[in-house]
């Protein structure tokens, strides 16, 4: 599940460790560390897989093991040409590697270029099978679409955050993320949208009154499990009366896992006992060294 609280420090080992390797992350149950792992995919120019049910497990390995048997194309980038002389903005900056069924996608933004002035090509070049892969886009028939700029904007603010594992001054590198959510109006973990209401919503004679709500735990989770060890901090924020019978009782049900870990911690028991055995058979058959005079 990915469930780690040191994200930075493992996505600065990834980068610095990983090579010219492809990381694929797979994230099983209800609530994996999405983040993470997407994050981690993406540093390792692989992909995420997210898998909600114990049941879909081997339909979407066997579907993942059939992508990575079949790469289309690798070390794709791009290149213009007959606008060498205009600024290009694309993100994201290193195209990952593409597999059978999946599209290419980026985002371009060329500065102070409308769309009905330009002229010139997209350069797409990789490998396909090891050999030189070309295709071309044309830009002379480019449409206006709306959402286009977010979609652009986001990509971005996605590469800047990437540096954050590897900065040496992370409050700069926020510094530009916040700049092009605040330029874009784009809801991100350093911008929200407030909505303010001047119609009144109640008397100005009523007293306000707050009630505690349900806290929803994700599908497969135990309240035993996860809250048992927390009783005193529960006595000093305590949940509400609807949700205090969970926590009770003695037996806990954990979610099922996706591997058969039982069997697994016996056979590896019974495969070191039977190494130890054959150690101690080898040792006692070995005959003893004689000296010759």
């Amino acid at each position: 599940d990915g469930a780690v609280g040191n994200e930075d420090q493992l996505l600065r080992h990834i980068t610095r460790h990983l090579g010219e390797r492809r990381l694929f992350t797979i994230g099983i149950g209800s609530a994996p560390n999405s983040y993470f792992m997407r994050e981690a995919a993406e540093f390792g120019r692989g992909t995420f897989t997210y898998i909600g049910a114990v049941d879909e497990v081997g339909e979407r390995m066997e579907a993942l093991f059939q992508k990575l048997e079949n790469p289309a194309l690798t070390d794709l980038s791009l290149s213009l040409a007959g606008l060498e002389d205009l600024e290009a903005e694309t993100y994201p900056s290193r195209l990952p590697d593409l597999y059978a069924g999946e599209p290419v996608t980026f985002a371009m933004r060329l500065r102070e270029t409308a769309l009905e002035a330009l002229e010139g090509e997209i350069i797409l070049e990789g490998k396909e099978g090891g050999a030189p892969w070309q295709r071309t886009l044309s830009l002379e028939d480019v449409q206006p679409a709306p959402g286009v700029a977010s979609i652009w904007a986001r990509e971005k603010i996605e590469e800047i955050e990437a540096g954050l594992p590897t900065a040496h001054d992370p409050a700069a590198v926020k510094a530009r993320a916040l700049k092009v959510a605040l330029t874009h109006k784009l809801v991100t973990r350093y911008t929200s949208l407030v909505a303010i209401d001047v119609k009144p919503a109640r008397p100005a004679s009523e007293a306000l009154t707050s009630s505690e709500i349900e806290r929803n735990l994700p599908a497969g989770w135990d309240w035993n499990h996860v809250f048992g060890e927390m009783r005193q901090t529960m006595e000093l924020t305590p949940l509400p009366q609807s949700l205090m019978h969970k926590i009770s009782g003695d037996a806990i049900t954990l979610p099922k896992g996706a591997t058969g870990a039982p069997f697994m911690i016996g056979l590896g028991t019974l495969s070191l006992l039977g190494a130890i055995f054959l150690f101690w058979l080898s040792y006692r058959n070995r005959a003893p060294a004689q000296s010759v005079a």
